[in-house]
Order: structure tokens, then C-alpha cells, then sequence
């Protein structure tokens, strides 16, 4: 890739950094340079809206994508999360990975550098790796055991870890094998935590009708005790907290077990959205930022939400949580997931960084306004800037390690 400069009215640097009238200059595919533009200067000039870092989708389930429109959200999450099983186990293979690419695709179109995908290596990985995306996949246990999905090489640009589906739906004793296999690697572990009342109620008393699913599915409980604790005091026990965890929801959490999680240095990730369909709540993010958490922003999946479009996650927040400051809401579809999937070089816009840039058509006379339009999804078009791809807003380079 030639070495050129990169023009707009507004360069957003990172969420704490938005320049006026500033060129970025990319060379082999990352940013050398971030200046404001002197008069004359030769760039390519792409308008008076804003040049931004590719969105960072941290938390979703590719896998899940033909489900979409298809499991009703009325009865209850427990009934959801039967009708999924039942659903996804009835289509074939090859539908479930069209799907995945097709869902893969918009997102690329939708502005995401970036994914965390969850779940299986099919059809997660091929998805991911036709859409030109940057992945972070990370293979999902359930049930007992202490055995540990061996992790493909990663490859240019995806790149593989594990993940404990929750502390409801997997062993204590697999939960902490699939934890210290990721720290052995340096990779971050997952973690559906917090997610459900159904998750805590089991948690409390190993019966109930959570407890008969899994026995349903041939789980014996016996050895998932003690009992009597809730979920954070639980992945806490088991020390599955720390700065190489990405919990995801946190829907139940309290404030204190909030603090408790910051304490941990816990990376968080959030999917408001999906928490809306199914949970009718939202998490308790003013706390969270309270306490120091910078969470991360994630889609779910299709079958939970409408689109895999992190524009219209922001816009959902910036809707539900009106007192959180815009740079919050875009540091979290940016800079913070980034930093919680251990991935340099996205997620900003500084020298060093991959040149993966977005260019969202918006108008603005202050830095502020500009992360106000770009929170609220009120850009009328969005383009990459180094490839020619149109980018859908009106539904809303490769290089270096992990």
C-alpha cells in the first residue's frame, strides 16, 4: 500500500482526541502520522465529516446468525435459550454458515474492524476470515470436565483463545481448565457472567429448573457445588477474575459486586440490546464507570438482536443512558474493546496503529458535537477510507500480533 495522507474536517485521534481540519498518513498499512492539515498539502480529501478508527464489536455469536427473527423472546429466557438449542440443532450446516458470512459481511459494511467471536470453530472462523475481518475467536466450553479444545495456529489477523460459557452451564472444574489454559497462552479467557435471574437461582440452591435442563442434557450436578453463592462470588472463588477476563453482561450485578469486579481488574463487555429482548433490564453502567470499569460494547447475537451494527448499539445507548458523556459511549465501540480483546494497534487512531479507517459523512462545529453525532448514529454515510466500500448507516491493516 502507497504511503498517502488521508483528509476530513474532524480526525478522531482517540474518544479523548478529536482534531479539526487534521490529515492521517498511512504507509504499509499503518498510521505514520496524525497532523493538522497545512494549506496546499496533498491528501486525499474526503469531506467535512470525521476520520475514525474501525468499530470493535467485542462480544458475538456469528454461529447463531440463521436464527435471526426466529426465536421468540416472550416466555421467559429459559424458553429462549430451549428454542435456540432446539432451533439450531434442526438447520443444517451449511445454512448455519451462510448465514455466519452473510452476517460477517454486514458487519464488515457496517464499520467494524474487529470481532469477538464465541462459540465453535465453524462456521465462526471461515465468516470472519471472508469478510476481511479482524477476529478474535474465542472456542467455547460447556459441561464438566478437565478436558481443553486443543487452539488452531492463528493466522493473519485471527486469532484464538477460550471461553467458559458461564458459571451456570459449566463445571467449576472446566470453568478453571479453560481459564488457566488462556493465561498459559497470554490470551484472554471469556465468560458469560451475570447474564440471568436463572443463572443466579441455580446458583443458589443447585435445584430448580435450570438444574432439570441440565440434567435433561445429561449433566450430573453433584460435583458443581457448593451452593449458596451468586455469580461473581463464584468466578471470583474459582479465580476466574482477573485482568485477562472478559466478562460479558453483567446484568445482575450489583454495585457492590460491581466494585468487586473492578477490584479484579476485570475487563467487561456489555450487549444492552440483547439484555433489552430478553431481560426487559439493562446493567448498572453508571456504576460501572463509577467504579473505574470501561467496558466494552458487543452485539450478542442475531437471534437476540436485530442487527450486528455497533452504531446502532451506541444509538440504543446513548437513548437508554442519556447522562453518560458521548466520548464514554464511543470509547466503548472503539479504544475499550480493543484493549479488553488484548489487541493492539485498533480501536485508535495514533502512529503505530493499523490504518484501518472509517470516514463518517456528519457535520459538527466542536469536537464535542462530533462524538454526540457519532454516539447517536446521525452520520448520513460511512466509508472505509482505503478501500472503496460503501458502508450502510441508514441501518446504522492487517499486521502485527495479537
Amino acid at each position: 500500500m502507497k504511503a498517502g495522507w488521508h483528509r476530513a474536517g474532524w480526525v478522531m485521534v482517540d474518544p479523548a482526541t478529536v482534531l479539526p481540519n487534521a490529515g492521517v498518513l498511512v504507509a504499509d498499512g499503518r498510521i505514520q502520522a496524525v497532523e493538522r492539515c497545512r494549506p496546499g498539502a496533498a491528501a486525499v480529501d474526503h469531506g467535512p465529516g470525521v476520520i475514525m478508527p474501525g468499530l470493535v464489536n467485542a462480544h458475538t455469536h456469528l454461529g447463531l446468525s440463521a436464527l435471526k427473527g426466529r426465536v421468540p423472546s416472550t416466555g421467559g429466557f429459559q424458553h429462549w435459550v430451549e428454542a435456540l438449542m432446539a432451533l439450531r440443532a434442526s438447520l443444517p450446516e451449511e445454512a448455519l454458515g451462510a448465514a455466519a458470512c452473510s452476517a460477517a459481511a454486514d458487519m464488515h459494511a457496517d464499520g467494524a474492524a474487529l470481532v469477538a467471536e464465541v462459540g465453535a470453530l465453524a462456521p465462526g472462523a471461515e465468516a470472519i476470515r471472508r469478510a476481511g475481518l479482524r477476529g478474535l475467536l474465542f472456542l467455547e466450553g460447556l459441561g464438566a470436565g478437565s478436558a481443553v479444545e486443543p487452539l488452531p495456529e492463528d493466522e493473519r489477523g485471527l486469532f484464538y483463545s477460550w471461553a467458559g460459557h458461564a458459571p451456570h452451564t459449566t463445571s467449576p472444574e472446566k470453568l478453571r481448565a479453560l481459564k488457566c489454559a488462556a493465561a498459559s497462552r497470554g490470551r484472554p479467557f471469556g465468560l458469560h457472567l451475570a447474564e440471568s435471574e436463572e443463572e443466579t437461582a441455580f446458583l443458589a440452591s443447585g435445584r430448580g429448573p435450570w438444574a432439570d435442563l441440565m440434567a435433561r442434557r445429561g449433566h450430573d450436578l453433584a460435583a458443581w457445588g457448593p451452593w449458596g453463592e451468586r455469580p461473581v462470588a463464584r468466578a471470583l472463588r474459582l479465580g476466574l477474575l482477573d485482568v485477562g477476563t472478559l466478562a460479558v453482561h453483567l446484568l445482575t450485578a450489583s454495585r457492590e459486586e460491581i466494585q468487586t469486579l473492578a477490584g479484579t481488574g476485570c475487563r467487561v463487555c456489555l450487549c444492552p440490546r440483547s439484555n433489552s429482548v430478553l431481560h426487559g433490564r439493562l446493567p448498572d453502567v453508571e456504576a460501572m464507570l463509577e467504579s473505574g470499569i470501561r467496558p466494552a460494547l458487543g452485539t450478542d447475537s442475531l437471534a437476540s438482536t436485530p442487527t450486528l451494527d455497533l452504531f446502532d448499539e451506541m444509538r440504543f445507548m446513548v437513548h437508554s443512558f442519556p447522562e453518560i458523556d458521548p466520548r464514554e459511549i464511543v470509547a466503548m465501540a472503539t479504544l475499550n474493546g480493543a484493549e479488553a480483546l488484548g489487541v493492539g494497534g485498533l480501536g485508535h487512531c495514533r502512529p503505530g496503529a493499523l490504518g484501518r479507517l472509517l470516514y463518517v459523512e456528519l457535520e459538527a462545529r466542536t469536537p464535542r458535537e462530533v462524538l454526540e453525532r457519532l454516539a447517536a448514529g446521525r452520520g448520513r454515510g460511512v466509508s472505509w477510507c482505503l478501500e472503496k466500500t460503501d458502508i450502510r448507516m441508514d441501518r446504522g491493516e492487517e499486521g502485527g500480533g495479537l
